[in-house]
């Protein structure tokens, strides 16, 4: 991971995005880290890659909620509370 000035990326954006391109530029505010620049296609995949995540967690326990005996009626009750 490059790390780069906020000010560097103020007055050189185009080179913090070719950078970007390579591998992810951590941007820095006085010494603490405050953003990073990924390429499009990072976080396309970061996304993608955290929405399979979530949908097989919540496929998981939506089994073992299942097994437990809750059913889509005591969960509206349930939420309703």
């Amino acid at each position: 991971m490059q790390y780069v000035s906020s000010t560097d990326v103020r007055n050189h954006l185009s080179k913090a995005m070719e950078m970007a391109q390579r591998e992810p530029v951590m941007v820095q505010k006085q010494g603490r880290d405050v953003a990073v620049i990924l390429s499009a296609q990072d976080f396309s995949r970061i996304s993608r890659d955290n929405i399979e995540d979530f949908l097989a967690f919540s496929a998981e326990v939506g089994k073992k909620a299942q097994k437990k005996g809750l059913t889509a009626e005591k969960l509206q009750q349930l939420l309703k509370q």
